[in-house]
């Protein structure tokens, strides 16, 4: 399935076939054809149509309008079975119920078409020909950037010469021409989009993958993208993220080898699209919570992760060479102080200047407590910036538990992604007592043969107070990590200063 602005071009269902049978007998829509089609040739067409999917992986899609879901006709890529003097060759087409002309949706969808012959399918050339007096099929060629030359114009051979419609133009385009094209990037076309979708269907088909129905977009925010492929062997998602992000695919099988149960399996990761495809693992625990909080699966999950965080925590050089970025307790203060120089930034984030300055002052202060801190000698590790309970998903029946969302782990001290986790579950469900208790209890665990409980709870004090500096810092991660204007439309205001008011608040 692929996307312009205002249609979706998809596969062809049997539902299609009567709306589409009523454009072939429709004399407006036929007019510059030889005859109409009965419901039977509709039938035929179709189902050469999908032969043709099925034998060079591009055809003619099915077209509906993306707000009502109605079919309108097709529009797509089709090799011609005749013989003239410019084949072989791929020709551009379509095909648009009356009722919808004069809208631009063959234009639209034909642009989309373009892009996709040449991103996907890599052709050297695309053609279009019609008959020399269909003048509303010749002006979307020219609408979408096909050049003309009288030369090439032919009879058809399909057709006697005395025929009206007989004396065909044909139109082309060199994949160069539209590469270089400037305008290509107001075609109201998701390029990325569409090579990354079709890299997703390429992958999942050649491993055997049977697939059933359209890619369907399940989340969308301006650091990823995740759509579900369904398919004979259960869901795929396929999850696109901005470069900066990217490692989520390059770390995630280096835990997943130690921990197969609790980590993702990726399938397959396309490094220049900056995607990747994983196999379903079931529910986020924050759904499944949606019938009653039980504190003790979450605590569960925490000992899943807090075991991953013990085991890599001598292998944090490899994560490192990877680029994760490197936020150990000694160059917090570092990228603290760096953080401050954004001034414009904070302000318009809602700082005021008085603020800015006495966060100024207070850099002696996180120096020293980030000393504090390591002075317990708690190894740095991975640190899940984003742990919580809507990126640990869990199987249903089985109750298996994954953690996801990797892109934006660090190399820190381990303790902050946990308080992270439990400030989120107390500001979305009730705890008891009883609930702090689990879940502390699970946080120190696998942390216990590094120190004593006592030093773990004064460690985890002080990396309570610095909590707030670590969240400031991963919002602004994602900030710098997606596109400006995209991610404004967020309305995230006052994200950032958050922690940074919150830690004068704490230290004053």
């Amino acid at each position: 399935m692929f996307e312009t602005k205002r249609l979706i071009l998809r596969e062809w269902r049997d539902s299609d076939i009567p709306a589409f049978s009523a454009m072939n007998q429709d004399p407006k829509v036929m007019e510059f054809f030889p005859a109409t089609l009965s419901l039977d040739e509709t039938k035929a067409l179709v189902e050469r149509i999908r032969q043709h999917f099925k034998t060079h992986s591009f055809g003619l899609f099915a077209v509906e309008i993306k707000a009502t879901g109605e079919f309108i006709g097709f529009v797509g890529l089709m090799i011609p079975t005749f013989e003239a003097h410019f084949t072989p060759c791929v020709e551009i087409g379509w095909r648009i119920a009356s009722a919808h002309w004069r809208q631009g949706y063959a234009t639209e969808a034909a642009k989309m078409v373009l892009h996709l012959a040449l991103e996907k399918y890599g052709l050297k050339e695309v053609v279009s020909f019609t008959a020399a007096v269909n003048l509303p099929s010749i002006a979307v060629m020219q609408k979408i950037g096909l050049q003309h030359t009288p030369k090439d114009d032919f009879d058809h051979p399909r057709l006697d010469k005395t025929h009206p419609l007989s004396r065909h133009v044909l139109y082309r385009l060199a994949a160069k021409e539209l590469q270089d094209r400037e305008t290509s990037t107001n075609s109201n076309v998701n390029l990325k989009y569409i090579a990354i979708t079709a890299w997703a269907k390429e992958i999942l088909t050649g491993q055997g993958y049977s697939l059933q129905g359209d890619c369907v977009e399940v989340a969308a925010t301006p650091w990823s993208s995740v759509h579900r492929i369904l398919s004979d062997k259960g869901s795929v998602y396929l999850k696109q993220t901005p470069p900066a992000l990217f490692l989520e695919s390059k770390i995630t099988p280096i835990l997943h080898a130690q921990f197969p149960e609790n980590t993702p399996h990726i399938i397959a990761a396309n490094k220049d699209l900056h995607c990747f495809l994983m196999k379903d693992a079931g529910q986020p625990l924050r759904e499944f919570f949606k019938a009653g909080f039980q504190s003790e699966l979450l605590g569960c999950a925490i000992q899943k992760y807090t075991a991953i965080q013990t085991a890599f925590a001598a292998q944090i050089n490899q994560f490192l060479d990877l680029g994760v970025p490197d936020w150990r307790l000694n160059k917090l203060p570092d990228l603290y102080g760096q953080l401050l120089t954004e001034k414009d930034l904070l302000i318009a984030d809602g700082l005021t200047q008085s603020e800015l300055n006495q966060l100024h002052d207070l850099l002696p202060t996180l120096t020293r407590l980030c000393g504090q801190l390591a002075s317990y000698k708690i190894p740095e590790t991975l640190d899940h910036c984003d742990f919580h309970d809507n990126n640990i998903l869990i199987e249903a029946q089985t109750q298996k538990l994954t953690i996801i969302d990797w892109g934006e782990v660090v190399i820190t001290h381990p303790f902050f992604s946990l308080v992270h986790c439990l400030h989120d579950a107390a500001y979305r469900y009730i705890l008891q007592k009883t609930d702090h208790a689990v879940l502390e209890k699970a946080c120190f665990k696998n942390w216990l043969p590094f120190k004593s409980k006592s030093n773990l709870l004064k460690a985890w004090g002080i990396a309570q107070r610095i909590w707030p500096i670590y969240s400031a810092l991963g919002e602004y991660r994602l900030m710098t990590s997606c596109p400006p204007e995209v991610f404004k439309l967020l309305n995230r205001k006052g994200c950032l200063v958050r922690g940074l008011k919150a830690f004068i608040e704490e230290e004053r």
